[in-house]
């Protein structure tokens, strides 16, 4: 499941997850709309979070389907 996709079916605000992942929320965004890829500790920390609904591919498979 792809990271907004996930956030939105939790009804998860961009501002909860940043404070729970000890990120700026800015950060969050970029991952929300595709537009960055979390670095291996970040995304070590998206897998816990999200109780490993969402994975590394799931990022690459967003950047992908955007271009």
């Amino acid at each position: 499941m792809n990271f907004k996709h996930y956030l939105e079916k939790q009804s998860l605000s961009v501002s909860k997850v940043a404070k729970v992942l000890d990120v700026p929320e800015v950060t969050v965004n970029s991952w929300k709309y595709g537009q960055k890829i979390p670095t291996k500790k970040n995304m070590e920390k998206i897998i816990e979070f999200t109780n490993k609904e969402v994975q590394p591919n799931d990022f690459y498979i967003w950047n992908f389907n955007k271009k």
